[in-house]
């Protein structure tokens, strides 16, 4: 049943746009009315939307680290400010898209409907299968109701919304469907979050979200992000599906992550590592490299109008490195001259960048041209640490071997590495977009040399660290997946991210999960 203290959405969206009026970013991180604007926010939030509720936890989730200096933490404190405000637009939106879209009576009935429905499911082969159930109610009616294997290989939703209900209009349902609508199918079939939104459903209600932690809470985050209200289940009917689907959760959490066939070629690859299926430039020298030790980068490039300058090699330096590759994921005829690469790489924004860098310069290849990163670009530097390469084949290389080693110590501080990796992969998807080539892409990440190295992760707000952290088991770490400039760049790496805790036995804290499924800088 509702919580009867609930605000009702016409209630709770004034307050929390006075509260979102409210000028709390130009004060300084340590006034007392910080402290009590977000106090009064959290608890109009908890009002509207629940005590346990996601926009609650959402909102209560605040990036800090330690030992900065004053003037970091009031940068960091706008940062906070701005993203919390943002949610607050979110959920003043969300209120005002369906008046009814709290937990109500109707909805422990119509989840109650879609559990008994989830039982009924039948698996396609002997593999252990979630047992999922769906109903689609308008104006409290019920319009439909579906199980997995209901029609044979298929879907619960896919059955209620195009085999039942495929000439209905379903703008402004409410669907109760007892798991996370996934948002991957094969090539030829449409995910059922995709399917949702195409019908412009009004709202979501969901009883738990996918076990397998590297899509859990995509579901969700398409949904919210495409405008539809999303919602959970009464606790007794998720812990009831708990229940039910115990042995499919249980094959999940023994498999560890559920690694796509594509990481499971890589880890078993020795020497080159390349994913299945990508269409990309060979490795050299292990995984992180596309030119051997002794081979140079290219020529260094003088691109000042009229400018002539000395053609002197510029080579990697040697250690540890990270590396970022962003592919087309169908090959082209086409390719590009240095001229068109040049000019997407340095249009809005500086596209093509190194990892690390304060100094730039360009160098030219017969395969393609790079970015790389000098110390001074008065002297003539014939080795970097840090470049990013675009091929004429449209394929994006980046290699860093400075920011795993900026500190001296053998620490892997997943912060730095995180943001790095989303900053590059958000600028190079633009730069392949410029070339006129169209997303998804393929992406491959990793990580060499750097076995034996501890991974230093934050602990969570208000927490203070009392570990240096796990030790990596792994020399070589890598992942690859798929990234669309239109979603989010955390959830397309998360992969990777999953893959580096766990060559350091571990998993991904809530905290860092919680950031990544927000799309919260990190």
């Amino acid at each position: 049943m509702a919580d009867q203290n609930l605000l009702l959405p016409e209630q709770a969206a004034p307050l929390l746009r006075a509260q979102l009026e409210e000028e709390v970013e130009v004060l300084r991180h340590d006034d007392p009315d910080v402290y009590g604007w977000e106090l009064l926010t959290r608890n109009i939030v908890k009002r509207a939307f629940g005590e346990r509720s996601t926009h609650a936890s959402q909102f209560g989730t605040k990036v800090t680290h330690a030992r900065q200096s004053d003037d970091e933490m009031q940068a960091e404190h706008v940062e906070n400010i701005k993203y919390r405000k943002g949610l607050l637009r979110a959920f003043i939106k969300e209120l005002g898209i369906i008046p009814a879209h709290l937990p109500t009576v109707d909805d422990d009935r119509f989840a109650r409907m879609a559990v008994d429905e989830a039982r009924k499911s039948v698996a396609e082969d002997k593999r252990e299968h979630p047992m999922v159930g769906c109903v689609v109610v308008k104006d409290g009616q019920v319009l439909a109701t579906a199980h997995r294997g209901e029609v044979k290989s298929c879907h619960a939703e896919f059955i209620a919304l195009e085999k039942k209900l495929r000439d209905a209009t379903l703008s402004g349902c409410t669907v109760y469907a007892t798991l996370e609508p996934c948002t991957t199918r094969s090539h030829s079939k449409i995910p059922c979050a995709d399917r949702l939104i195409d019908r412009r459903v009004a709202r979501v209600v969901i009883g738990t979200l996918d076990p397998n932690p590297d899509i859990r809470g995509k579901g969700m985050w398409k949904l919210q992000n495409a405008g539809v209200a999303v919602g959970m289940f009464p606790h007794a009917q998720t812990m009831e599906l708990m229940e039910l689907n115990r042995h499919f959760f249980r094959s999940i959490a023994e498999s560890g992550t559920s690694t796509t066939r594509a990481q499971k070629e890589l880890e078993g690859r020795p020497g080159n590592l390349q994913p299945s299926g990508l269409i990309a430039t060979e490795a050299r020298d292990g995984s992180a490299r596309f030119r051997a030790s002794d081979q140079p980068l290219g020529v260094f490039w003088n691109i000042m109008p009229f400018a002539e300058g000395p053609d002197f090699e510029v080579f990697l330096s040697g250690g540890p490195a990270m590396w970022l590759r962003l592919v087309p994921r169908e090959s082209t005829s086409k390719e590009w001259g240095h001229d068109e690469l040049l000019r997407c790489g340095r249009g809005p924004g500086v596209t093509l960048q190194p990892l690390l860098w304060s100094n730039l310069q360009y160098l030219r290849a017969e395969d393609g041209i790079g970015a790389y990163a000098t110390i001074n670009n008065l002297k003539r530097e014939t080795e970097t640490n840090s470049v990013a390469f675009a091929f004429n084949t449209g394929e994006l290389w980046c290699v860093d071997t400075a920011v795993l080693q900026i500190t001296g110590q053998r620490n892997l501080y997943f912060l730095d590495i995180a943001r790095t990796l989303i900053q590059r992969l958000r600028g190079y998807g633009e730069f392949l977009q410029c070339l006129g080539i169209q997303p998804p892409f393929n992406w491959i990440a990793g990580l060499e040399g750097v076995k034996g190295w501890r991974l230093n992760c934050p602990p969570p707000p208000n927490y203070i660290a009392t570990s240096p952290g796990e030790t990596c088991l792994s020399d070589v770490v890598v992942a690859s997946g798929t990234y669309n400039p239109a979603e989010s760049a955390p959830i397309s790496l998360r992969p990777f991210f999953s893959q580096l805790f766990r060559k350091c036995s571990s998993r991904i804290p809530e905290h860092i999960e919680e950031h990544i499924r927000a799309n919260q800088k990190f």
